[in-house]
């Protein structure tokens, strides 16, 4: 039997933190990436603008991912890197994000950070 992917996605996408880095930082991802294609058709030159906003995008959620007390696979070479790096950020984050568990996870408890707040803070 196979795992669904959104279980797996979500036991290595459970924190907080990681969890509101995604929702910033997948959008400007998808941003960047079509950036790169929509520019490569009107001047080729100016599509390199597109991979500094993938890469910063990718970077903030690599902040994130070591956040998670289940880490993600390895990547096995560059083709799996590119393929799953696409993969979440166009199909996979967008399922998780529809499909409510990530509202649930981010609205697990009051402390959205895991923070604990002195109740005198509240007067």
């Amino acid at each position: 039997m196979t795992q669904n992917p959104l279980n797996v996605y979500q036991s290595r996408h459970s924190s907080k933190i990681n969890l509101l880095l995604h929702l910033f930082f997948v959008p400007l991802f998808m941003v960047g990436s079509i950036l790169t294609i929509v520019l490569f058709f009107i001047q080729p030159f100016l599509s390199i603008i597109g991979f500094p906003i993938m890469a910063i995008a990718m970077g903030m959620q690599n902040i994130g991912h070591k956040l998670e007390t289940n880490k993600p696979e390895p990547f096995t070479g560059p083709w799996d890197f590119i393929k799953r790096i696409f993969i979440e950020q166009w199909i996979t984050f967008p399922k998780y994000f529809l499909s409510g568990k990530f509202f649930r996870i981010l609205c697990s408890s009051t402390d959205l950070m895991n923070l604990k707040f002195d109740k005198s803070m509240n007067n």
